[in-house]
């Protein structure tokens, strides 16, 4: 039995309670592709399913690579598929320090507790999970302004960065 989720209302029926299933999903982007008047294709549906899968970020990159050795795709329908799951709200494009962009699912209320911390000099990115601070953050009302999902990056250095600046300092002491 199919349900009737409006990608409109995704947001809506996202929270930390209400985990979507893969049925779900499929129905609400192939009532975005019909709204949209464009096919459903199983490449498109093998990108979705392999996001569903995923339990962390990904780039296109990383989806072609797992794709191309079971469909005839190229990366230019990964990049067109994940722009139209972007207009969806199934997933969220971040793209920090020139690095590729990454993605991550927004559809699930667990799946939106990350944090990214970027380091500022090897541009490194890892996520950090923090669902009590993102459900605060998503709880506050923000005065003329109707927040879909929570995203917050902290910038700084990684640890390997740190430690190498650590060692710079000592050795520029020492030279002295």
């Amino acid at each position: 039995m199919k349900r009737n989720i409006r990608p409109d209302r995704i947001s809506e029926t996202s929270d930390e309670n209400r985990t979507l299933s893969f049925d779900d999903l499929s129905v609400i982007f192939e009532t975005y592709l019909k709204a949209h008047r464009l096919r459903r294709t199983p490449e498109r549906n093998a990108i979705l399913h392999r996001i569903f899968s995923l339990k962390s970020s990904f780039t296109a990159e990383s989806i072609y690579r797992y794709l191309k050795t079971h469909y005839r795709v190229s990366l230019a329908t990964v990049y067109n598929t994940l722009n139209l799951m972007v207009d969806c709200q199934l997933i969220a494009r971040h793209q920090l320090n020139n690095q590729p962009a990454q993605y991550h699912k927004i559809f699930n209320g667990n799946d939106n507790n990350r944090i990214h911390l970027v380091c500022l000099r090897c541009g490194h990115i890892r996520e950090y999970k923090d669902s009590v601070l993102i459900q605060q953050i998503q709880n506050r009302p923000v005065a003329g302004f109707s927040v879909s999902y929570p995203s917050l990056h902290l910038f700084g250095l990684c640890t390997k960065c740190a430690r190498d600046e650590r060692r710079r300092l000592r050795e520029s002491l020492s030279d002295q």
